[in-house]
């Protein structure tokens, strides 16, 4: 980002853990707030809802940041059965699929990257 001219307020670790002290439902509010961000990052893996909920806040217009999302791990909807190590690699139906991340993304107009670099130009055509 930063070597494309784009800036960063702040980057934020969250983790991929079920059970975590802050996730990015409490922090994305804060930053849709901050007159000062322009938009917001996501790198999403497999695994858990939040995602799911986040749409959901999209769709609903509680929060109006543009979002860009990143979701890596695609190849584990290809292998269902087999138990990645990452704790949070849970999925339930297609509730925490990488796939179904994408399509509720997509259905509340999160900008979706399909490769790291395509992050740069959504944000470039977005900002």
């Amino acid at each position: 980002l930063t070597i494309n001219g784009i800036g960063q307020s702040t980057c934020i670790s969250i983790g991929g853990d079920p059970v975590v002290g802050s996730n990015f439902l409490d922090l994305i509010p804060l930053f849709d707030k901050d007159p000062g961000t322009e938009a917001v990052v996501l790198f999403c893996e497999p695994g858990g809802v939040i995602e799911e909920r986040l749409s959901e806040m999209v769709i609903s217009e509680e929060i109006k940041t543009p979002i860009v999302a990143f979701i890596a791990g695609r190849f584990v909807d290809k292998m269902p059965g087999v138990r990645f190590g990452h704790a949070a690699t849970i999925v339930e139906g297609k509730k925490g699929t990488a796939a179904g991340k994408i399509e509720q993304f997509k259905k509340a107009g999160i900008h979706v990257a399909e490769g790291l670099d395509d992050i740069v130009s959504i944000l470039k055509k977005i900002l």
